[in-house]
């Protein structure tokens, strides 16, 4: 997806309607791969599937565990979408990274020693 350009003639009123529909449809392609690439992260079948980020609520940290190869097969994308390199492979600093990114943001709780992760909304 390409950056608006400025048109001759175009008013700035009207170049910047398009930056906002821009910076619309940006966020709405970042929050869809983020949402999937924890769902591919997590391994989920069809029907364990996160459909929102704000379900993500009260996930165990036993249930995050390393997979590289999800971030080593996503960083192209990553970089292309959030201009971000990708030079540690900690699954969860680089979802904070991306979700701060769209005001959202990774907050967890302790329990029994035990960290449980849930995804909020700014």
């Amino acid at each position: 997806m390409d950056v608006p350009k400025y048109e001759d003639g175009e008013s700035v009123d009207e170049y910047m309607e398009k930056v906002e529909l821009y910076n619309e449809k940006l966020s709405v392609i970042k929050y869809n791969f983020i949402l999937n690439l924890i769902n591919e992260y997590l391994k989920l079948d069809k029907k364990s599937m996160y459909t929102s980020l704000t379900n993500f609520r009260n996930i165990s940290e036993k249930m995050i565990k390393e997979n590289n190869e999800i971030i080593t097969k996503n960083k192209d994308k990553i970089k292309e979408i959030f201009f971000i390199n990708i030079k540690k492979k900690d699954f969860m600093f680089i979802l904070k990274k991306l979700l701060k990114s769209i005001d959202y943001k990774l907050s967890y709780r302790t329990k029994n020693s035990i960290k449980y992760y849930t995804i909020k909304r700014i």
